[in-house]
């Protein structure tokens, strides 16, 4: 207390939401560009046959919205489904956008909305497995 005024104490857990999501979507995405790379230097060099490819290509993607969802929850340190579940979706949201801007797609299809709810699911999974990730450390260091 300086000069009778009560300071406002922040807590450190959802002090910033909206970074946290944008790192933990940054993070997903670097991290699935990164793999796809590797997995096209891969078929360069070997002959992996369409249906491999695209198996990889969806784990990729799913293990990269787990991702997101578990660093943005992660750093933001409560609400894990939900902060898990927004990664998860604006991933997905980007995903379907860089789709439709390269496949010049037209309307919702149901592979889209599939994405979607597959995003959100594994982007709340993230979250919940980050905030409880976070809270397991700061419950170990006490």
């Amino acid at each position: 207390m300086a000069n009778g005024i009560t300071q406002k104490k922040e807590n450190a857990a959802g002090a910033n939401t909206p970074a946290a999501v944008l790192r933990g979507l940054i993070f997903g995405l670097v991290g699935a560009a990164l793999a796809l790379l590797i997995i096209s230097a891969l078929a360069v060099f070997y002959d992996i046959p369409d249906k491999v490819m695209n198996i990889l290509i969806i784990l990729i993607s799913v293990a990269s919205m787990f991702a997101a969802g578990f660093t943005a929850a992660g750093r933001n340190g409560k609400n894990g489904m939900i902060i898990g579940m927004a990664a998860g979706l604006i991933y997905a949201a980007i995903i379907c956008a860089a789709g439709i801007f390269v496949c010049g797609a037209k309307g919702l299809s149901p592979e889209m909305i599939a994405d979607f709810a597959i995003g959100g699911a594994v982007g709340a999974l993230g979250g919940v497995a980050g905030v409880n990730r976070a809270a397991g450390k700061r419950r170990k260091r006490k």
